[in-house]
């Protein structure tokens, strides 16, 4: 806006966007792992070896499905020197491509299938001012704000949580029904349930539990970053 001093630029944008995220390939045909040139025996006959894979084919396998609607607001004000950028988003992944275990009497011990989904909504604030413009100088401070929440839903009934990753089963972040995503589960401390004091063995020793459970939530509560441009 040329002849406003207040207001010098304005612009408001909505957007929506669709991905996906395909699995990996043979996982809807069965296939034969061959491996050529595996060994060879005592009079120098190469063998080569072939094996069915574990995982059982899933015809019905789809595409992971990513969907995200876009709001935000860019503004320039006092002279071009005040600086606003917000932007609010909901993004959804649907379909989860999940490996489901199989008793292993069945001849394989799992299956890829679509469940579940995460929600991840969030708003990112960037807001700027230049304290000091003439022709030698310019002394800018900018302030960035981002505050993110997620959430996994809709997992089926038998996976109780998916590892992400970790050591051994025993500590690692975790994919939890109701949960944010990447939530730390590990062994703990065990609790008096009476007092809620901390349990020791007869060796004076904290004693920790058999079971693991959440100990813990690896996203910020916000990330605030300060930025000075001289």
């Amino acid at each position: 806006l040329k002849n406003s001093s207040m207001l010098n630029y304005l612009k408001l944008r909505v957007g929506y966007s669709t991905s996906a995220h395909f699995p990996d390939p043979y996982n809807t045909r069965p296939s034969l792992d061959i491996i050529t040139n595996a060994f060879a025996d005592r009079s120098g006959n190469v063998v080569n070896t072939g094996a069915i894979p574990d995982n059982v084919p899933n015809p019905d396998l789809k595409p992971e499905l990513l969907k995200e609607v876009e709001a935000g607001i860019e503004g320039k004000f006092l002279n071009n020197r005040l600086n606003l950028d917000l932007t609010g988003y909901f993004r959804t992944a649907t379909d989860q491509i999940l490996s489901r275990q199989l008793d292993a009497s069945t001849g394989y011990t799992t299956t890829t299938i679509n469940a579940g989904a995460v929600d991840n909504k969030g708003i990112e604030l960037s807001l700027g001012y230049e304290i000091i413009r003439n022709s030698a100088w310019k002394w800018e401070l900018t302030g960035l704000f981002t505050l993110k929440r997620d959430r996994v839903h809709d997992m089926p009934s038998d996976i109780k949580q998916i590892e992400i990753g970790g050591y051994a089963g025993q500590v690692g972040t975790y994919a939890v029904n109701g949960e944010p995503l990447g939530i730390i589960k590990g062994t703990y401390i065990q609790l008096d349930p009476k007092y809620g004091l901390r349990v020791v063995d007869i060796n004076g020793y904290y004693l920790p539990s058999a079971d693991i459970a959440v100990i813990g939530d690896p996203n910020p509560e916000y990330k605030l970053t300060g930025i000075s441009y001289l």
